[in-house]
């Protein structure tokens, strides 16, 4: 808040605001103001624009987080896959569990938010077997990834849609808490 008072023209610290006013407080409304402040500051952002697809997506919005990313795109084709993979959470978020997939595979290397949402489209179509592949990759990378770190990622405003992954990335192996004692790992 007092980079805020400092600064209050600076769009990557509305859009920061924004997720940690999810993260701390599920504020949901304070945190859409600064996310369509920090769009409003950076139009021609692409960084700024492609990240705020996220909270589109966790608001129950994955079809304005794909005009998002689009625009994003169109500005810098050369996106980092952080940015460009919450396509994959649109999709999920949309019940596209086959365009999932192909999305993911698109991109130059999977991460372990790719591989989650691989994992949990995999469940909803049927295929436990390829789930559990993906999962056990994920594992293989971070040891320490579990259902507590995807609550402290995944930041669905819809109680439902989270339960709903949280349960398919369950069934597909990942454990409910760290393994071997490890703590959730942070996100950039």
């Amino acid at each position: 808040m007092r980079a805020l008072e400092l600064d209050p023209s600076d769009p990557e610290l509305h859009r920061i605001l924004g997720i940690v006013l999810i993260k701390r407080h599920r504020d949901y409304a304070s945190s859409r103001r600064h996310h369509e402040k920090a769009l409003e500051l950076a139009p021609n952002d692409a960084y700024i624009v492609g990240r705020c697809a996220a909270f589109f997506t966790f608001a129950g919005e994955p079809e304005r987080a794909f005009g998002l990313l689009d625009r994003a795109e169109g500005l810098d084709p050369y996106l980092p896959v952080w940015v460009v993979e919450e396509r994959i959470a649109a999709l999920y978020a949309l019940g596209r569990f086959e365009d999932v997939n192909r999305a993911a595979l698109d991109l130059p290397f999977q991460t372990r938010r790719t591989r989650f949402y691989r994992a949990a489209a995999r469940i909803a179509r049927g295929d436990i077997e390829r789930a559990r592949i993906l999962i056990g990759e994920a594992l293989t990378d971070d040891p320490s990834l579990s259902i507590e770190y995807v609550r402290s990622q995944e930041l669905y405003e819809d109680h439902d849609r989270m339960e709903c992954l949280v349960d398919r990335l369950r069934q597909a192996g990942l454990p409910d808490t760290p393994q071997n004692g490890a703590g959730p790992v942070a996100s950039h």
